[in-house]
């Protein structure tokens, strides 16, 4: 496989087809280095002379990420196209594509032809329902678009999906979430993939493939505010979408516009928080940041109590350790050891404490490290101290929920 790499984007060539797919890459995602290239980039798939093959989603942003999707201007579009937006379920999967080339159909993930997920992909494509026998009856101008509910993806919440969407007795499952006709590079409606499916199923006496289903403005005050639609604000909808639980978020659409935004619940990020932050994690948090305003700044207020302990008992043992260690270097240097690496060898070679406080060293090996840092300045100091604290405590739950939200 060939694979290039420019500024923004990276291009994957197919292992035996002249096809490429191409994603937009880290750097573009944590630059927000948004245009034409980059959001047209997610996954797309041309012939090698760049001719187009499978167009999923262009890459769609969360509200308030940039100026034309802040709140203000969101509200807005919904309240302009109150007629016809949707809100499309967010479900808490990872992206898969299935499309046919030259007389046979490919599945791929966001951005590659060879990753691990490919070949169970594909096992839930076709449990789903879309077996050869089904494919072989489906349009071949069309790209189906899936959010994949998968127990082999372990960075996922999907469990919060399955409940909805899997067929009985399944634990995990493939969703459609789109279709797109290649002759026109439009969507296809919902009601036309629906029928389809449901023919082809009916024939072959096969499950229907789950399809996400929007739902309408009128629907959404209804069940989310016990309004009628005229009732609802945009800013009310949005409001409680936020609020929502159990589930990722939403998918704001305007099909006229092929214009989407997404939205996540406080619900999700604070639990998925929860299954990505570790302890280490916080600890280098600690580090980066060192102000405390901006550590404070990143956990919502009800929490600060919780960072208020952890924040005292690295700032704390790290006054300890600094008392320790300028004692053992003064004693040390009394002795006639006068330069660090003096007192370092020293320090090894005659150091067998084995203390029940787990601040004072339990390890000669960690002793050393941090007797190292008390020579290397306060700022090692400081790191190491945050380490020891955060591997000898438990973890902080809560806090942990909070203190992702920049990498998301």
């Amino acid at each position: 496989m060939r694979t290039s790499e420019s500024r923004l984007v990276t291009h994957r060539q197919h292992p035996t087809l002249p096809i490429e797919i191409r994603s937009y890459n880290k750097r573009a995602f944590f630059r927000k280095a948004w245009n034409e290239e980059t959001i047209n980039s997610r996954g797309h798939v041309v012939t090698l002379d760049g001719t187009p093959v499978s167009r999923p989603f262009t890459k769609f942003l969360n509200i308030g990420e940039t100026d034309e999707f802040s709140r203000e201007n969101v509200e807005r579009m919904i309240e302009l196209h109150r007629d016809e937006v949707l809100f499309n379920p967010k479900l808490n999967g990872h992206f898969a594509q299935l499309f046919e080339y030259e007389g046979q159909w490919i599945n791929t993930t966001k951005g590659s032809f060879e990753h691990d997920f490919i070949e169970p992909d594909r096992a839930l494509i076709e449990r789903a329902g879309l077996t050869d026998d089904a494919l072989a009856r489906m349009n071949p101008n069309w790209t189906f678009l899936f959010e994949i509910l998968g127990n082999h993806d372990r960075h996922m919440l999907h469990d919060i999906d399955v409940e909805s969407y899997a067929h009985e007795g399944e634990s995990e499952t493939a969703v459609i979430i789109g279709v797109f006709d290649r002759q026109t590079w439009s969507e296809v409606p919902e009601r036309e993939v629906f029928e389809v499916l449901r023919k082809t199923a009916d024939v072959l006496d096969l499950p229907i493939p789950p399809m996400v289903e929007g739902f309408t403005y009128g629907e959404v005050a209804s069940a989310l505010l016990d309004l009628n639609e005229d009732r609802a604000t945009p800013s009310q909808i949005l409001d409680a979408l936020y609020d929502s639980v159990n589930c990722e978020g939403m998918v704001i659409q305007i099909p006229s516009l092929c214009w989407r935004v997404k939205l996540k619940t406080h619900w999700f990020i604070r639990n998925r928080y929860m299954r990505q932050m570790t302890n280490t994690r916080v600890a280098q948090i600690i580090k980066k940041q060192r102000e405390d305003e901006k550590i404070y700044a990143r956990i919502p207020e009800e929490l600060h109590d919780e960072m208020d302990e952890i924040m005292y008992g690295v700032k704390n043992q790290h006054r300890i350790f600094l008392e320790e260690f300028h004692h053992l270097s003064t004693c040390l240097h009394d002795e006639g050891f006068v330069t660090k690496d003096e007192m370092i060898d020293e320090y090894r070679r005659t150091s067998d404490v084995e203390s029940s406080d787990v601040w004072i060293t339990t390890s000669r090996t960690i002793d050393l490290i941090m007797f190292k840092a008390f020579f290397t300045g306060h700022d090692a100091l400081f790191d190491a101290t945050v380490d020891m604290y955060m591997a000898a405590t438990p973890e902080h739950s809560l806090v942990r929920n909070h203190m992702r939200e920049d990498l998301l």
